[in-house]
């Protein structure tokens, strides 16, 4: 008996294209840096973290961690995540915009106004539940609330 399979390609399954997601956030013990090892990344990427444009000695060629206690680190630092491959070339390089005072950030929600139905009742709407896509695409997560 013969077989023939024509056009049967393993196929990669769809996924975000996601940013690195970096975020640095300030704690007692020094700054907290957090960034995503991407899908697309080879099993020998490296990351090197910066603060204040000089490299942190203790953060060289990081292989097997996507965060970083810096504990020289202040709500004033700057940082650079470089992301290297296996020959140690640079391929990225991502500049986080400020350090978090708070390990939560909070975000305003555009709530609905409220209304009188057709009965004469008063409808209010509250944020109930949510969940998280890259909805256009820019390789950052938009946060969906339901009301």
């Amino acid at each position: 008996m013969l077989l023939t399979v024509l056009g049967c390609e393993a196929q990669k399954p769809d996924v975000e294209r996601l940013n690195r997601g970096a975020v640095a956030v300030a704690t007692d013990g020094g700054v907290f840096i957090s960034w995503r090892f991407l899908s697309t990344d080879e099993a020998q990427t490296y990351f090197r973290i910066l603060r204040d444009g000089k490299e942190i000695p203790a953060a060289q060629k990081l292989s097997s961690v996507t965060n970083f206690l810096d504990v020289n680190g202040t709500k004033n630092s700057n940082y650079k995540i470089v992301t290297l491959d296996a020959q140690g070339q640079a391929v990225e390089t991502v500049a986080i915009d400020s350090v978090w005072s708070s390990a939560m950030l909070r975000i305003a929600l555009d709530v609905p106004e409220s209304h009188t139905t057709i009965d004469g009742r008063k409808s209010f709407y509250t944020p109930n539940d949510c969940s998280v896509g890259d909805v256009d695409g820019d390789g950052e997560y938009e946060i969906i609330v339901k009301f």
